[in-house]
């Protein structure tokens, strides 16, 4: 799959995407300089998928909890067991996408529309960008 596809029909608004080009002018201004022309490797979709990549982590605590939970959910019989191992399963995970979005200025929404972004790109085997 086409690697602009995929962004477009990631589900990204017109604010998000505005917002993630005002961060990569920025980066670009400091990395590079005005008049230079900007390389493959650097353009915008390029960015996308490198923040993506940075922003990936949220749904690793997803799959982490379900491997230990799991095991766990057969014996439970009471629903404030069943309650409280849906607080234990979300806290990591709410935690983490807050720290990412605070750390990287972006809405949660948009964390989680790039995390779900990395997981489209493994599913269609895209490399993520490597950073300079």
């Amino acid at each position: 799959m086409d690697i602009r596809k995929l962004i477009l029909t990631n589900g990204f608004t017109i604010k998000e995407l505005l917002k993630i080009k005002t961060r990569y002018l920025s980066k670009k201004r400091i990395v590079c300089r005005y008049d230079e022309k900007i390389q493959e490797g650097r353009s915008f979709d390029r960015f996308i998928l490198l923040v993506a990549e940075l922003c990936r982590s949220g749904f690793f605590w997803i799959y982490l909890s379900l491997m230990i939970l799991t095991p766990f959910a057969f014996f439970l019989v009471s629903i404030e067991a069943g309650c409280l191992m849906l607080v234990v399963w979300l806290l990591p995970i709410l935690n983490d996408f807050f720290l990412r979005s605070w750390v990287a200025e972006f809405n949660i929404k948009t964390i989680v529309k790039l995390s779900i972004l990395r997981m489209r790109m493994r599913w269609y085997k895209i490399k993520p960008p490597e950073e300079d």
